[in-house]
């Protein structure tokens, strides 16, 4: 498969409006004013669609806290930051209030509450550690790896104790320090492949469907980053394994599917990019022998005869079935914090809420099949992707997930839910851990895939710079 897709075609975008209930495919039509809106959003501005990891910023942070060791946040908000010597805490506050303000992981109004931790290990020691850890990784058996910043340390997740047995060997022949690396068995996740009625003007949150169901994340313009200039034609965008025969994973291929909302009888549009898989020769954060990508996502075009509408969620009941009730606006881009609370939409049962368990996480995306009981690596390794307990069921794949800086102001695009690590022979007691690509990469890889110099939009901030099809 090609590491980067091939040569862009030009697109066409357009806008719209909505509202809903779910589970019994009648078709609706929803309001234009969202039922929750905002005007003081000062605070919710827009990031780049390229901007770095949570890893890579603490990296950078660490140049200026040197004892820095991870940082997550707490029930109540406040960030909780390892340093190895606490003393620094009161000389290194202000460099870290101000670093946790500027990636809006705390309200960012007021001086943000930071509780420090004696931490054993250094950010960029574990960031070392932890590359040296993956060279030597075997090809299969991996579910997933991550600096562990909630804890201190590095953590390794194998499909089974055998596995698990192996990875400690080779950690223990590269001599590095045990407490540094915790090897685990955790649940392999699995691709999700309902808001099922009818509803025109689209909005993320709602039932689609091309081979298999999944949902609809974010309506999305495509422009020039140079210019400023937005194309006439409309797209969202939904997980790419979606676009597959089977969903077993993310393929980097544009096959051209049509999807319609709620079913396939009710065409929406077609499958216009997806950007390709790489190898380590392209990214050396791509394990050996793996494929990878940095988000499970690909863009569609909408249909001219379908109206959507940009940068507006479902909200729905919390009783089942879930009925929309309203809307949402999304009004910026935020990156997760361990600790921070996360929503879902899930297609099959509304919104769902739940806590940010890690961020930057390499996952292997597996395919679980009922009838043998087995798990299949399908040779994919999501890289760097957030993970939240807010649960998930199949069909949920290509749902938007959100932040809510206030809870009674729009809401800030976390990334698009693809899968969830679950299964039969793991523990049902642990809380569910579903995983998301954040959207800067979801935004960025599209982008890139378009061209060098296409910008990929999913808010509108209420400024003059907006996609077209903002609400006012």
């Amino acid at each position: 498969m090609n590491r980067r897709l091939l040569r862009p075609r030009l697109l066409t975008l357009g806008i719209m409006c909505c509202s809903i209930t779910l589970l019994s495919c009648r078709e609706i039509t929803l309001p234009n004013a969202p039922v929750e809106a905002a005007n003081a959003v000062n605070h919710l501005t827009g990031t780049s669609d390229r901007f770095k990891t949570l890893d890579a910023e603490f990296l950078e942070l660490a140049l200026a806290v040197p004892t820095f060791g991870g940082l997550y946040l707490d029930e109540s908000g406040a960030a909780h930051v390892y340093l190895s010597d606490i003393a620094d805490g009161p000389r290194y506050r202000p460099a870290i209030a101000a670093f946790v303000r500027r990636l809006r992981l705390v309200n960012p109004s007021g001086e943000p509450m930071i509780v420090f931790e004696r931490g054993k290990f250094h950010y960029p020691d574990l960031s070392a550690a932890y590359s040296r850890i993956k060279l030597g990784l075997p090809r299969g058996g991996i579910t997933q790896t991550d600096i562990d910043e909630r804890h201190n340390r590095i953590t390794i997740g194998t499909i089974d104790s055998r596995v698990a047995a192996t990875v400690a060997q080779i950690v223990s022949n590269l001599r590095l320090e045990p407490a540094m690396i915790s090897v685990q068995v955790r649940a392999p996740t699995v691709v999700n492949a309902d808001l099922t009625d009818r509803v025109r003007p689209t909005v993320g949150g709602l039932q689609i469907f091309a081979s298999i169901r999944c949902g609809l994340g974010f309506n999305a313009r495509v422009g020039d980053a140079f210019t400023g200039v937005y194309s006439t034609s409309r797209y969202f965008i939904t997980a790419s394994h979606c676009t597959t025969s089977d969903g077993r994973a993310a393929d980097g291929a544009n096959n051209g599917v049509v999807f319609g909302q709620p079913t396939v009888a009710n065409r929406i549009g077609f499958e216009v990019f997806d950007p390709g898989l790489f190898q380590n020769s392209y990214a050396s954060a791509c394990r050996l022998g793996r494929n990878c990508r940095y988000s499970d996502a690909a863009l569609i075009q909408y249909d001219d005869s379908v109206s959507d509408r940009m940068g507006i969620l479902a909200t729905t009941s919390g009783a089942l079935p879930a009925t929309i009730v309203g809307t949402l606006k999304v009004y910026t881009k935020n990156y997760s914090a361990v600790g921070a609370t996360a929503y879902a939409i899930s297609s099959s049962y509304g919104t769902r809420t739940g806590s940010i368990d890690a961020t930057c996480v390499d996952v292997t995306q597996y395919h679980y099949d009922p009838q043998t009981a087995l798990y299949e690596d399908t040779g994919v390794d999501m890289l760097c992707q957030d993970q939240a307990t807010y649960g998930s069921q199949p069909g949920d794949s290509g749902g938007p997930v959100y932040a809510r800086p206030y809870p009674s102001q729009p809401a800030a695009a976390l990334g698009l839910h693809w899968g969830a690590a679950t299964g039969p022979g793991y523990p049902t007691t642990l809380p569910l851990i579903s995983t998301f690509s954040p959207i800067g990469y979801v935004l960025g890889e599209i982008s890139k895939a378009i061209s060098e110099r296409t910008t990929v939009e999913v808010v509108c901030n209420g400024l003059a710079s907006d996609p077209p099809g903002c609400p006012p």
